[in-house]
């Protein structure tokens, strides 16, 4: 009883308040979950309702409620806990373009490094890196990669020129 009293209290130390644990049938401790509101995105952990009392204090929102929810590509973004499903990814306008187009070196290159990062079988030259999914994290791996390639731009650049249109005009 002793040492099943110190597994305990051992447990205890390395168990932070808000997780919520139980032992199994076969006496493994297992882990239920949280049970607060706060959520891990991208190594930040977020209060749901801190979130919720933000905006609430808008005039142009009446009620709300958030929620965490994973992304095409895994990442998780605050959304109505309630209302909405889970995010999708705006289609890229690729498929609107011809195949015989003619594109640049440095376009080839970036439609290339652009789906990689963002998890895209195609990126069209005028799709919206932030519309299919982008963020300022994955702009710097778009930059690292594009710097490995040859190309040169700054993230002021990427985030100005938020096409490869628009990005490849502006390019070194």
């Amino acid at each position: 009883m002793a040492s099943l009293v110190q597994d305990i209290l051992r447990i205890g130390e390395n168990n932070a308040a808000e997780d919520l644990t139980r032992f199994n049938s076969s006496g493994v401790l297992k882990d239920l979950g949280r049970v607060d509101n706060q959520v891990k995105i991208k190594g930040f952990r977020i209060q749901i309702d801190e979130v919720e009392t933000i905006l609430r204090q808008s005039p142009d929102v009446r009620e709300c409620a958030v929620r965490a929810r994973e992304d095409a590509i895994g990442e998780k973004r605050l959304l109505d806990r309630k209302a909405l499903p889970a995010p999708e990814r705006k289609a890229n306008s690729y498929q609107q373009q011809s195949c015989a187009s003619k594109y640049t070196t440095a376009e080839q290159k970036l439609m290339t490094i652009w789906a990689d990062v963002l998890k895209l079988e195609h990126v069209g030259l005028h799709d919206n890196f932030f519309d299919l999914g982008g963020d300022s994290v994955l702009g710097t791996l778009i930059l690292a990669r594009a710097a490995q390639a040859g190309l040169k731009f700054s993230p002021k650049q990427l985030f100005q020129h938020q096409t490869i249109a628009e990005l490849s005009d502006v390019i070194r």
